[in-house]
């Protein structure tokens, strides 16, 4: 009998700590999230670059759901541009559209708040309409609104199918839509103003670092196919790992 009693005393110690291990893991993970230590690589990438290069004002272009990145940027001003619609795309239900609202700053196209915008800015997350022309405009528009010297990254330069690229969209996973086209034409440029790279993560992640002022106009499309891009990446532009991106930023 008291065996038996040991035994269930053993097994509910062990239970209770396995039990206090995962709600201390999980309490770990919940502050080093709040402390924006915890982060997905884009979220790393841009924290890494407002550090290092010592940077203040951040914009986030497309918010969406602003626990996903924009909660997690560490810089003393921060900024996000979205139009914010329950369209069933970006919100799908009156809950989530209400709770993430008071993060929005910039309830607005990207178009429209360029074009009201008369500040320059030391960073900018481009995460909007992921379609060729809109990112041709906002990267064009971004280069034009950061300061000398800094930054402008571009979600999902780097699909990992044919199917995620497909404009329009022709598949019920993961879709990035073209916007790597935009990519790819200022990657091309090899512009002495511009320091241009892509961190091999998520569905890649690049970074136009802005080194001098000038007018960007956006290049024409030659035509490149997905499978040309994919299979030529590294001649087009210099390829990284997100553990690399320190040396960079030296």
């Amino acid at each position: 009998m008291l065996k038996k009693i040991a035994s269930v005393l053993i097994l509910v110690i062990v239970g209770l700590c396995l039990l206090y291990g995962c709600f201390a893991f999980v309490q770990k993970k919940q502050l080093q999230k709040a402390e924006g230590l915890y982060q997905i690589p884009r979220t790393e990438l841009l924290n890494k670059i407002i550090a290092e290069k010592n940077l203040h004002s951040y914009v986030e272009i497309g918010l969406s759901n602003p626990y996903a990145n924009y909660t997690n940027i560490i810089a003393e001003q921060k900024y996000s541009v979205d139009p914010f619609v329950v369209n069933g795309f970006d919100f799908s239900d009156e809950e989530s559209f209400q709770k993430w609202l008071p993060y929005c700053t910039h309830r607005m196209t990207s178009d429209e708040f360029f074009a009201q915008n008369h500040d320059k800015y030391d960073i900018f997350f481009i995460d909007g309409l992921h379609e060729e022309s809109q990112c041709d405009r906002d990267i064009q528009n971004a280069l034009s609104a950061v300061n000398e010297g800094g930054y402008v990254v571009v979600r999902d330069v780097l699909p990992r199918t044919e199917a995620q690229q497909s404009f329009p969209k022709k598949t019920n996973g993961i879709w990035v839509g073209n916007v790597w086209k935009s990519f790819y034409k200022i990657a091309k440029m090899n512009n002495p103003n511009l320091e241009v790279y892509l961190v091999n993560k998520e569905r890649g992640l690049g970074v136009i670092h802005k080194l001098k002022n000038f007018n960007y106009v956006v290049p024409k499309n030659d035509g490149i196919t997905y499978k040309d891009y994919v299979e030529n990446i590294d001649k087009i532009v210099e390829v990284i790992d997100l553990k690399d991106v320190d040396k960079k930023l030296k």
